[in-house]
């Protein structure tokens, strides 16, 4: 009798670091926003993006892993 081994389910650790780096990127998103001159709405948005980058790293570097 012949049965298929289980599929590996993603593991909380490559999660948490897909969270990270998801954060990271709207960190650098933020910066690039808030220090480029030519569109005054980026930069209207660029400390609420760099801010959620922020928090969104906060917490989830509190995850366990």
């Amino acid at each position: 009798m012949s049965t298929q081994p289980e599929q590996p389910s993603r593991s909380p650790i490559t999660s948490k670091r897909r969270l990270e780096r998801i954060a990271m990127g709207l960190m650098a998103l933020g910066a690039v926003m808030m220090f480029q001159p030519f569109v005054i709405s980026l930069f209207t948005y660029s400390f609420i993006t760099f801010l959620a980058g922020m928090l969104m790293f906060v917490i989830v570097s509190h995850f366990e892993g």
